[in-house]
Formats: structure tokens, sequence, C-alpha cells
């Protein structure tokens, strides 16, 4: 079943939401990573790397988890420095729901490259707010090079 990114109302506490989104990243590049595919069978990934990609990301696979639980700890100030609270983390959680709509609707590499880098953005500001506790490197790297798999 396809996964399905949370939203953002744009008011309170945003911690949960970012949580959950460190997870539901997992659960989407599992997915892909699983099946090499789209939604409608179209090919992702080289096969070549797509033979390669399992093993990494399951050794990375723990960190999520690890990354979600420090959400939580998360101080205020560097939630607002990051832009992951308010219309902000709002209007990030649409266009990724936007990109993720069209990826699940039409497929395709391209489609599946700009939900990448629409998750790649949200992401990179999350983990960056974790870098004081060394958190989310391996995170954003098995993702890039997930991305950096597709076929032409």
């Amino acid at each position: 079943m396809p996964v399905q990114f949370p939203s953002f109302s744009g008011d309170g506490d945003s911690r949960s939401v970012l949580a959950t989104f460190v997870l539901t990243v997992r659960d989407f590049l599992e997915e892909i990573v699983r099946s090499g595919t789209d939604y409608f069978g179209g090919q992702l990934f080289d096969r070549d790397l797509h033979d390669e990609m399992e093993r990494p990301f399951f050794e990375i696979y723990p960190e999520f988890e690890r990354a979600a639980r420090a959400v939580a700890g998360l101080e205020a100030a560097a939630i607002a420095a990051h832009g992951l609270s308010g219309e902000q983390l709002r209007f990030k959680f649409s266009v990724i729901g936007h990109h993720n709509d069209r990826f699940r609707a039409i497929g395709g590499v391209t489609l599946f490259r700009k939900l990448i880098d629409a998750l790649d953005v949200l992401l990179q500001s999350l983990l960056s707010a974790l870098v004081p506790a060394g958190i989310g490197t391996g995170i954003a790297e098995i993702k890039d090079y997930i991305g950096l798999s597709t076929t032409d």
C-alpha cells in the first residue's frame, strides 16, 4: 500500500508530526527499495545498483527510529531556527504531499526524483537540527544514494 506522508495544520507543537515524518520516509524508502518500481511496475533504478541497495538500506534502518526519538527532545529554538513549525512546516508538507500524490497517480523516474528532492529539503532541515546530537547523517546519505540510483 502506498505510503502517505503526514500533513501539518501550522498550529501547535510539531515534534510528533516530525517524528512521524522520519518514520514515514523510512517506510517509503523501504517500499521503494524492496520493489525497485513505482506503483505501476515501472523500473526506478539501474538494475545493478538496485541489486546492491537493500543491504545498506537495512544497515541504516535503526537510525530512523533513533532520529524519530531524538525529535522529541528538540528545543523550541532549534525547531524555529530550522523552519520546522508553523506555516513554514505546513507549506513544506503541502509540497511533499503534492509530489507524493503525483508520483502515486502517474509514477515514473522524474516524479520519483521530484518527491525525493522534496523529502530531502525537509529531511535536511530536520537532520541539521539534530546534528549536535550526531544523529541522522547516515539517513541522509542512504536516501541520497537511493535517489542517485535511478534509471535515466
